[in-house]
């Protein structure tokens, strides 16, 4: 591989400054390079007439690799030569051993500086040492620890010469990911404190007699403690793998990690702990929360480790498992790490088992995925049920994130106590659709509409009437029927808001729940009555349908509605029926008030016109207490006249032999009853009221 170098020479030419450079610089790296290209110190010291320095300019996006001579063949004192090589950022991670760039380096000779005018092609030698394992002197040892246990200093070493620690200082360099090379900055001849945009460098080596001079300058100097145990445990980790493996990891993940000494051991640790024998993800995770705990921070590395192509030596299925349910949280982005898109894949594909899928939804921890993940998951109703069989404590969680599931006949006809967990959860969410819940618990006939009633109002009540009035088929359980035709006031409200369209469900509620008093407050007109009652007459139980008979005659009796005459009409002929079967007893009167008949004065005169209505026929129509049917057509008899009903529903009424009979023989026993004969016969006669052959034939009988 071959990558160009820049270089720049400076010296002296009436003062120190540029001599030649390869290619054009900024103000800002002509300011810098002419700066540090000079000597460090006021003096040379004896073993520093020569020296190597790095550092960035940031601005150019270059790194200054320089060696600098002293100029003693310059009349002047203090001059120095400095070629300095201008490193891309982009080529200095391709470089394996940095100490290759040494032989670069050459000392001009006077005014013989057209050389340094043009960029270097440099061949980057292969070097067999990055196969094997790193070799570390105690010096190195001792360079190391304190570079990178002390991140916030500037480490001072002192030294009888500069070229005792530049072997060193490269290999630290070498060893060093792209972007922390780039950062690094070293001096190994500072004669005074070296500093760069007023920080101080990170390793400078110092003149022994010049050390106390620089540390008191320093604010944030440490000098190399050379008594220190250089053997720390994170040292050994760097001697322990082929340097080819430990600078892969370091040149992959140091990428988008910042490129500061305080990352070195955090990363070392983190690939000891991912290629240990006795590795975990717990340990993986731990190092990745201390050590980089920001989200932002090695995202790169999280990625690798905790990602769908993870470099760890587990399955998908364990680091997903782990990343979801792990009690202590990973420091990592999840929407980064396509959390969702990764557990939709895994239980779509069945990876889990149904109770490794239980166990993962139980210990999940549901902030670190997105709501979204669950519009890709394909589960079945039969699955989420079989979860819940499996383990009643997920329901919380299956609710929330799959509240459709109410909508599961199924689901409400678990246990009880289940669906009582079911409904309390889903309680707790928003935007629920109650309305098809409801129809689903109504079709299971479960008593959890109770519960439904009692959190959610009466609107569970209208959604009931609507679901039970749409279809034959869609009947309430009993406690509950009763429970919305006795209790709630919206019952009555929804009755009269819907009268026109009433099915017989409806009417069953009403006819066996209300009584006659609260069936006239519905004010439905008689013929929705009607309508509701000859469904009924057909599809109910003999004893109910007495019951349901005299209540609507009732009604019909007490005359609140207009055309209260036709409910009489079409319920007396059934009840008087029963009553003659002896299948109503004298408990008719609870719904019915029993009238006395009316009685004329004693001076009444029949109309002798009527023969039949002789004074001594007058009061022979006689009702014992115990005579049911007398005593109902009295009642009904009376209601008619006085409530000046008309002709045609009497005869409608009374349309049996006996009964019409019956009302007649009543009618002739007082004035206003005989008055009512007198226009039933007229209208008979003249053809405007027409009566059945049961009732032609009685009336032959008494008028002919």
């Amino acid at each position: 591989m071959k990558i160009e170098i820049n270089q720049a020479l400076h010296g002296y030419l009436n003062g120190h400054q540029l001599l030649a450079c390869s290619k054009e610089l900024s103000i800002y790296a002509k300011k810098t390079l002419l700066f540090q290209s000079d000597l460090t110190g006021s003096m040379v010291e004896s073993g520093y007439d020569s020296y190597i320095t790095g550092y960035p300019i940031k601005d150019s996006n270059i790194y200054v690799f320089a060696k600098t001579w002293y100029a003693n063949e310059m009349s002047r004192p203090g001059c120095v030569w400095t070629h300095s090589l201008l490193l891309d950022f982009a080529d200095i991670g391709k470089i394996p051993e940095l100490d290759c760039l040494y032989s670069l380096f050459k000392r001009p000779e006077v005014n013989q500086y057209l050389n340094f005018a043009e960029a270097i092609s440099f061949e980057i030698p292969f070097d067999d040492r990055n196969l094997s394992k790193l070799e570390l002197d105690n010096q190195h040892k001792f360079l190391i620890k304190a570079i990178y246990e002390n991140p916030a200093n500037s480490v001072l070493a002192s030294s009888s010469g500069s070229k005792i620690f530049e072997t060193n200082i490269l290999k630290l360099w070498s060893n060093q990911w792209p972007r922390l090379r780039r950062n690094f900055t070293f001096c190994s001849g500072s004669l005074s404190l070296k500093t760069l945009e007023e920080k101080e460098f990170d390793l400078q080596i110092i003149p022994e007699r010049n050390i106390t001079s620089v540390e008191r300058q320093s604010k944030q100097g440490k000098l190399l403690d050379y008594n220190s145990e250089s053997n720390s445990e994170w040292i050994k980790i760097i001697e322990k793998y082929p340097k080819e493996n430990l600078r892969k990891f370091l040149w992959s993940f140091g990428s988008d990690i910042e490129g500061e000494r305080i990352n070195y051991i955090p990363l070392l640790k983190l690939f000891d702990a991912i290629n240990n024998s006795s590795f975990s993800l717990s340990d993986i995770n731990q190092y990745v929360n201390e050590f980089f705990p920001s989200l932002n921070k090695g995202k790169f590395l999280k990625k690798s480790l905790f990602g769908s192509k993870s470099m760890l030596p587990v399955s998908e299925k364990e680091i997903v498992r782990f990343l979801l349910t792990s009690e202590e949280q990973p420091n990592v982005d999840f929407n980064e790490l396509s959390i969702n898109e990764r557990v939709a894949a895994l239980i779509n594909s069945n990876e889990f088992s149904t109770n490794e899928f239980a166990e993962l939804f139980k210990n999940i921890k549901y902030e670190r995925i997105d709501n979204s993940v669950w519009d890709k998951l394909k589960l079945s109703h039969e699955l989420i049920l079989q979860l819940i069989r499996i383990d009643s404590d997920l329901i919380p969680t299956l609710v929330e994130k799959w509240p459709s599931i109410a909508n599961s006949k199924e689901i409400w006809q678990l246990d009880f106590s289940v669906q009582r967990q079911i409904f309390y959860s889903i309680l707790k969410l928003d935007d629920i659709d109650w309305h098809s819940i409801t129809i689903n618990v109504l079709q299971s006939k479960s008593e959890i509409i109770f519960d439904f009633r009692k959190n959610l109002g009466a609107r569970i009540s209208a959604f009931s009437l609507e679901w039970t009035n749409a279809s034959l088929n869609n009947i309430l359980i009993e406690e509950w029927s009763k429970y919305i035709a006795e209790s709630e006031g919206i019952f009555k409200e929804w009755i009269i808001s819907n009268k026109t369209i009433l099915n017989r469900n409806i009417y069953q509620q009403i006819f066996k729940y209300l009584s006659p008093s609260e069936i006239g407050y519905l004010s439905l007109e008689p013929k929705y009555l009607i309508a509701g009652y000859e469904d009924f007459k057909t599809n109910s139980t003999k004893n109910f349908l007495n019951s349901v008979s005299i209540k609507l005659l009732a009604v019909g009796l007490n005359n609140k509605l207009f055309g209260s005459h036709l409910l009489v009409e079409r319920t007396f002929p059934v009840v008087y029926d029963q009553v003659c079967k002896n299948e109503i007893g004298n408990n008719i009167w609870k719904t019915i008030s029993k009238e006395s008949a009316i009685k004329d004065h004693a001076d009444f005169n029949p109309f002798l016109i009527w023969t039949f209505f002789e004074k001594k026929n007058k009061n022979k129509f006689e009702a014992e207490y115990w005579d049911i049917g007398r005593n109902l057509i009295i009642k009904v008899v009376n209601q008619y006249l006085l409530n000046g009903w008309p002709l045609q529903s009497f005869v409608a009424t009374f349309q049996g032999k006996k009964e019409f009979k019956d009302s007649i023989l009543y009618c002739s026993t007082f004035e206003a009853g005989l008055s009512y004969i007198e226009k039933l016969y007229e209208n008979v006669e003249n053809g405007k009221l027409k009566i059945n052959p049961n009732q032609v034939t009685i009336f032959n009988k008494l008028f002919r």
